[in-house]
């Protein structure tokens, strides 16, 4: 009976995390863990649903524990490694991630983005990349993981003309996409393409972009066009920016040189 009873439990917070209604999980964990208090399954779903809240100090601990009762699931490791990093525990945040990486053949498609978006603010780009190009390889049409390789090739450091090309499908794949937009069109203004740039970028609300860098790209280049009305819209929304922000910190930044955060490409 007793099975029976924690299986639907479980059954039960996972429907209730899924909707992301975390008043039912909470309640429901809370007769659980009466019930059954050492149970490592409910302790790692209220790991994962204090993570969801934001709560990353109680939310390692509790994963904590039901890693030492069983092995935790790689969406609650993933979970983990992100505690772990809001912490400011960056190297404790690596371990998990590169153990994952390392089994990245046992790392489900799902979760191939998060692992990427983690790795990427742990500063293990290479590792970021490699789990981009898994995700594009094993879904060829997924945009983002063709604009997450694109945004790791930048920290990395590859040339402008090697990264260009996956802007470019990136875009091809999903042409709505303002980001991807931006992307291409900064790219082609690096590399001299300007005119190709000025069509992609004319599409593009600069009330939306939040990179420093972006906004300056386009001035220049309307103001190359003499587009003088683009041109004071770009300018207007960079003095609109704190200046503390002089980078981006959205996922516009895979457009400039040197992007600050990793994409969240799910």
């Amino acid at each position: 009976m007793s099975h029976s009873v924690a299986d639907g439990l479980l059954c039960d917070i996972a429907q209730a995390y899924e909707a992301s209604e975390w008043d039912a999980c909470n309640c429901a964990l809370r007769l659980a863990l009466l019930r059954f208090p050492d149970d490592g399954r409910f302790i790692q779903w209220q790991g994962l649903v204090w993570h969801a809240q934001g709560a990353f100090a109680a939310a390692c601990r509790a994963l904590e524990t039901a890693a030492l009762l069983i092995p935790l699931s790689i969406g609650a490791q993933i979970a983990w490694a992100d505690a772990h990093l809001a912490a400011g525990r960056r190297d404790d945040a690596r371990t998990i991630l590169r153990f994952l990486a390392a089994r990245i053949d046992d790392v489900a498609l799902p979760h191939l983005p998060r692992l990427a978006s983690g790795l990427g603010r742990a500063g293990e780009y290479a590792l970021a990349l490699d789990v981009c190009r898994e995700a594009s390889l094993r879904e060829p049409e997924d945009d983002e993981a063709c604009f997450g390789m694109a945004f790791f090739m930048n920290r990395l450091g590859y040339p402008a003309e090697c990264v260009l090309p996956l802007l470019r499908r990136a875009l091809a794949l999903e042409p709505e996409r303002p980001v991807y937009r931006l992307s291409v069109g900064v790219a082609c203004t690096r590399l001299g393409l300007c005119d190709e740039a000025y069509e992609l970028l004319c599409s593009v609300d600069p009330q939306q972009v939040t990179c420093m860098s972006c906004l300056r790209v386009m001035t220049r280049l309307f103001e190359q066009f003499d587009d003088a009305r683009r041109r004071d819209a770009a300018l207007i929304r960079a003095l609109q920016l704190p200046r503390r922000r002089t980078r981006t910190t959205s996922a516009s930044s895979t457009a400039s040189s040197r992007p600050d955060s990793a994409p969240g490409t799910r």
